[in-house]
């Protein structure tokens, strides 16, 4: 086993660990899952490089979120994302955990065969973009916001979540809509953690088409933002494929399908739902 491999497994439980004791209810089944596609895969080594990649993406995506502490030796949550996006820059002398776990990533990948450095930039590049207006309380165009979360959900995530499948990467724009209702999910979700962080998705046109300013941000309750709700969830539903059970792409694997309708389709959709009854 090399030094970067024991860094990354150690790294993975040290994660993982953490995530179950903090939100145990909103873990354990996801991690459950990602354990179980090494088996479902027939590939140890995919199912080892999905759980390290998301425990790497996990950590980062924390700190910016406030949610784990910044390192000390980082006087900003900007300088430590841009810290990694230089360092993808050339991969090249690597100094934290961090750093030794994305090597071991790259590197692993390439030994199945397909490239991930791509994806991570989107995904950091995104991560960015939020670290960025963090407490900030700015407003973006719908073509700002939309362009950012295109690089994290879609060419970041889903266009990785392909290569992990054995699936032509290419493919990414059939799931464009899943993407696209996949963050429209997670932006309501997340609504009043990201408003309490100074971070808004609420467009400036549909603030502007709405009226919502800035006193109703903070009241979820307000008619204006439960109006900008059920619009979104309307949306959701429709890219979603509306009320049906289940939607299997033909031109994806059996696997593939399964992963996108449990983690994907069926929360978001569930959600939807949730606030269309007016009990959210």
């Amino acid at each position: 086993m090399s030094s970067n491999e024991e860094i990354a497994k150690r790294f993975k439980r040290k994660i993982f660990s953490r995530m179950t004791k903090m939100r145990s209810r909103k873990y354990w089944w996801f991690l459950l899952s990602l354990k179980s596609f090494r088996y479902f895969s027939l590939s140890f080594s995919k199912g080892d490089l999905m759980e390290c990649y998301y425990a790497l993406m996990r950590y980062i995506d924390d700190i910016v979120d406030g949610d784990y502490p910044l390192p000390k030796n980082y006087s900003s949550k900007e300088s430590f994302v841009k810290k990694r996006l230089e360092f993808l820059e050339n991969l090249d002398s690597p100094s934290e955990d961090v750093d030794f776990v994305l090597l071991y990533c790259i590197e692993l990948a390439d030994r199945l065969g397909f490239k991930i450095i791509q994806e991570t930039e989107d995904i950091l590049h995104a991560l960015y973009f939020d670290v960025k207006r963090y407490g900030k309380g700015q407003l973006f165009t719908e073509k700002e916001l939309f362009e950012n979360f295109y690089l994290l959900d879609i060419r970041g995530v889903v266009t990785g979540c392909l290569k992990f499948f054995t699936e032509n990467p290419k493919k990414y724009p059939l799931l464009e809509r899943l993407g696209i209702a996949s963050r429209i999910y997670y932006t309501l979700r997340d609504f009043e953690e990201d408003i309490s962080s100074g971070l808004i998705n609420i467009s400036k046109e549909d603030c502007k088409r709405l009226n919502i300013h800035q006193d109703d941000f903070k009241n979820k309750s307000s008619p204006k933002i439960r109006r900008w709700f059920r619009e979104k969830a309307l949306l959701g539903l429709s890219l979603l494929g509306g009320r049906k059970k289940i939607v299997i792409n033909k031109k994806f694997n059996w696997l593939i399908n399964i992963t996108l309708e449990l983690v994907y389709r069926r929360p978001a959709k569930k959600y939807f739902e949730k606030i269309l009854k007016n009990t959210f």
